[in-house]
Order: C-alpha cells, then sequence, then structure tokens
C-alpha cells in the first residue's frame, strides 16, 4: 500500500510541475478587486440577508446564476441553472410532559431548543446518570438509552453555552433516546433559550415526516429537574409522555447548478460547493452574511471563471466540473441534501465535493501563523485528496494547513456541520476548507468591512490549484 502511495504522490508531483504556469497564469482571472465588488453587492441589504425561501434569497440566486451566464459556465442540459426544491418550516408553539395528571409545561418546568429534532410525541424512561466528559466521548453506550448530564456553570458564559449546545447535538447525532441536561443557573442563558425558542424545525417536503421513534434533548435546572424525577418515581407508570403542537409552513428555493465540461472522454466530476443562503432579517436588523457564507459563494464563481476562461483558451481537462452554490445550508444543510438525494449528475460519477464556508476572516483561537486554512475530512474517505490538496499547497499557495479540527470526534462537530457532509455519506471523498467561527458569526455585524481581502483571495486561488490538478489528471481521485 505504501509502495502504491509513493508512486500516486511522484505521478501527481510530476504532472503539477508540468502543469504549473497554465495553473498560476489563470490563477490570476481570481483577484480581489473582482471579489470585493461582487461580495459588497452579494452581502449588501438589497438581498435582505438571503434566508431560504424568501426574496432576498431568490434575487441572491438570480445574481449568481446571471453571473454564471456572464462568465460562460454551463446550463444543466444547456436549459436550466435552478434546482427547485421546497422545504416544510416547522415553528413550535407548545410543548409539554405528562405524567399521570400532571402537566409539566415547557418555558416553565423545562426548556428545549425547537431545532435539535423535536418529535410531536416522546416516551420518557427512567434515565441513567453519565457525566459530561462520559457522555461526548460516547456513541455506542449512548444508543437507544436514556441519560441525565449534569452541566456545572463554567466562568466563561460562551464557553458553557458551546458545552451545552455539544452535550444536546451529540445526544442527538449518537441516538440517545431521550438526553435530560440539568444546567447550573439556568437564569444566566434564559434569554438565550428564549432566542432558541424562536427557531424554526425544518426538513425537506420530499421526506415523510416522523412522529416516533425519534431523539428527544430537554434541558432543566437543578430545581426543575427535582421536581420532574420527583414525579416521575411517584408515578404508577415508570414513563413519561412528551408532546408538541407545531406551525407549519412550506417555502420553495433553489440550489444554483452550472459546469465547465472536460473532453469527450471525461466522465467523472468534481463539485464545488458553496452556500449562498443565510440568515435573513429580524425586525430591522439584517444578517448579510459577509463572511458565512458569501465568501465561499463568490470564491466559487471566480474559480468558475478561472476554468471557464482556461477551457475556452484551450485547456483540456480529464474531468468535468460542477459549481453548486446551495440553498437552505443554514436550515440544515437541506440544499446539499437535496442534491445528494437528487443529483444533476450520478453520485457514483462524482469523484469529489470541495466545499467552501466562512474563508474570509480569522477566528477567535490562537494561530502562530496568520495565513492557516482549516482542511477537514480531506484523508477520512479517500487519502488520494489528501495528498493533491497538499501537493498543491506545496506547488502554489504556501500556505498552513491546518488539521486541528480534522476529527469526527472533535467536540465542535465541523466535521457534520456544512455541505460537505452529506457528499461524505455517499462515500464521495471531500474536504471542508473554513477559517473558524468569529465573533460576529451568526450576526448582523458579519458585515463586507471586516472581510481580509489577502488570505482571503489566496484561499480562493488554493482551492482553484487543487480543483486544476485533479481536473487535469485522468489518474487523479479516478472513479474506474
Amino acid at each position: 500500500m505504501k509502495s502504491i502511495c509513493i508512486f500516486i504522490l511522484s505521478l501527481i508531483s510530476t504532472q503539477t510541475i508540468a502543469q504549473d504556469s497554465l495553473a498560476r497564469q489563470f490563477s490570476q482571472i481570481i483577484n480581489k478587486e473582482d471579489l470585493k465588488a461582487h461580495l459588497t453587492k452579494f452581502s449588501s441589504d438589497a438581498f435582505e440577508g438571503r434566508e431560504a425561501g424568501r426574496l432576498g434569497q431568490r434575487l441572491a440566486g438570480t445574481y449568481l446564476a446571471n453571473m454564471f451566464e456572464k462568465y460562460g459556465i454551463e446550463k444543466y442540459k444547456d436549459s436550466t441553472y435552478f434546482q427547485r426544491f421546497s422545504f416544510e418550516e416547522k415553528r413550535i408553539s407548545s410543548a409539554y410532559i405528562k405524567i399521570d395528571s400532571a402537566e409539566l409545561k415547557s418555558n416553565k418546568d423545562f426548556y428545549l431548543i425547537p431545532r435539535y429534532r423535536v418529535p410531536k410525541k416522546h416516551t420518557i424512561g427512567k434515565p441513567n446518570v453519565i457525566k459530561p466528559e462520559v457522555f461526548l466521548n460516547s456513541d455506542s453506550l449512548l444508543e437507544g438509552k436514556e441519560w441525565t448530564v449534569y452541566l456545572e456553570m463554567d466562568k466563561n458564559l460562551e464557553e458553557h453555552i458551546r458545552k451545552l449546545r455539544l452535550i444536546l447535538r451529540h445526544g442527538i447525532r449518537a441516538k440517545a433516546k431521550t438526553t435530560l441536561l440539568v444546567v447550573s443557573n439556568i437564569d444566566s442563558i434564559k434569554s438565550i433559550l428564549k432566542d432558541e425558542w424562536e427557531h424554526s424545525q425544518n426538513q425537506l417536503s420530499s421526506l415523510s415526516e416522523k412522529t416516533e421513534n425519534e431523539y428527544l434533548a430537554l434541558l432543566f435546572s437543578k430545581e426543575q429537574y427535582q421536581k420532574y424525577i420527583g414525579k416521575l418515581k411517584s408515578s404508577k407508570k415508570d414513563s413519561a409522555s412528551f408532546y408538541t403542537t407545531w406551525n407549519k409552513k412550506t417555502f420553495y428555493t433553489e440550489n444554483i447548478i452550472g459546469f465547465v465540461h472536460g473532453n469527450k472522454y471525461a466522465n467523472e466530476y468534481i463539485v464545488i460547493s458553496a452556500h449562498y443562503d443565510h440568515m435573513g432579517k429580524k425586525g430591522n436588523q439584517i444578517y448579510n452574511g459577509a463572511d458565512d457564507d458569501g465568501t465561499g459563494t463568490m470564491g466559487i464563481l471566480l474559480i468558475a471563471k478561472a476554468i471557464s476562461e482556461a477551457k475556452k483558451n484551450g485547456v483540456v481537462f480529464d474531468k468535468h466540473f460542477v459549481f453548486i452554490g446551495m440553498s437552505a445550508e443554514e436550515k440544515g444543510l437541506l440544499g446539499s441534501r437535496y442534491y445528494t438525494e437528487n443529483p444533476f449528475i450520478p453520485l457514483e460519477r462524482t469523484c469529489t465535493n470541495l466545499n467552501i464556508d466562512m474563508i474570509g476572516r480569522t477566528d477567535m483561537l490562537k494561530h502562530e501563523k496568520t495565513n492557516y486554512l482549516y482542511i477537514i475530512g480531506s484523508n477520512m474517505i479517500d487519502t488520494a485528496l489528501h495528498n493533491v490538496n497538499h501537493l498543491a499547497n506545496e506547488q502554489y499557495s504556501k500556505l498552513y494547513l491546518d488539521y486541528r479540527f480534522n476529527n469526527t470526534s472533535d467536540p465542535n462537530q465541523f466535521y457534520y456541520r456544512s455541505d460537505h457532509y452529506n457528499f461524505a455519506k455517499n462515500n464521495i471523498p471531500v474536504i471542508f476548507y473554513f477559517r473558524g467561527v468569529h465573533e460576529d458569526y451568526h450576526k448582523p455585524s458579519d458585515t463586507v468591512d471586516k472581510i481580509e481581502w489577502d488570505i482571503y483571495t489566496k484561499i480562493t486561488k488554493h482551492i482553484f490549484y487543487t480543483a486544476w490538478t485533479i481536473g487535469r489528471s485522468p489518474k487523479i481521485l479516478s472513479i474506474d
């Protein structure tokens, strides 16, 4: 196996050196002036925060499609850039737990976060108590069982909230039947829980709605939990019943998809994606999402332009390129899920997905080198993708590739949190390109004036170089 990898690396290295001058020539099409012009428009108030299913998102999608056409990016079967789909947005109106004749009400006797897959009804059995660190490092142990997790207040409120979210998400992902999180000093986060109550739970319209056998995560103060567990112990039954009522509305949206086709013998596809939707408006505040994910969307636009220009000027590609602006990522990766379940080209002919999300800012962590780029997922399905990304960086980009989050058990769970994950679920090699979460994440203050243009441009070029190297070789990541 080692000798095969060395041979592949040698082959890749030889090809990238031979192609160096052409790659550098066409990478110049990706420049900070054009990125700035596009992103300033794309993250302006005119697009109203680009919330999926709303007018602003449709305007943004039309802008991206128009730019695809202007730059010579081909339509699907020469007919459309739009892949339309619908999703259901459900908002919870009430939730309660019934134990015999007693009724415990949400936001009074317990709390919940509606977007974390809250079922319509659920049966809660007697829970086992587990420490937070054991819970977060367990998967198969949790599945199908009831758990109580005690979380003490952290001195840092943001860190406390982060741990809280991690525990709730991990319980659901690990298929714990019920997670009851008991939080000390819950008063300090009541305003956050109130905001969370307003969030919707979303699913594709094409999916059947489940009402039972889902996973539930609830929050209690210590006093609320004692009241709950006291009633459960005095009950004639060994379980409690959980119920919710919802208001539901259907929204329509679209992925924006364009192609640059390879030579007549090409039969494999490189998918390069970024989500173009964001958080929309809340009252008079617009969430413009310049970094999240305006940077990724305008990145794929200029990568597409550079690849298209290369083809027009006689460069031959051995693979096809598919550029996708995903919608409804902020609603739960819905656009990429819809695409992978209804692909424009067969998934078995898709050799990789290069996914871009938030590459224009510096996060809140300490870095020895400012030219860092987080690489997530590159070696999880096919190490050849990891190797070609590494070599493209050695040949061209000279970035500091940071792999600290390249782990499925990382507490932040970034591997599961952007559109590449729906490709990875289908065993397609992926890279998630990411610069991390900054202080303006999911806030109205994520604005274009804070973008770091030089590093944003350099990262966009790096992704171009990686795609170029794969696309110019019939051997690299060959399905056949």
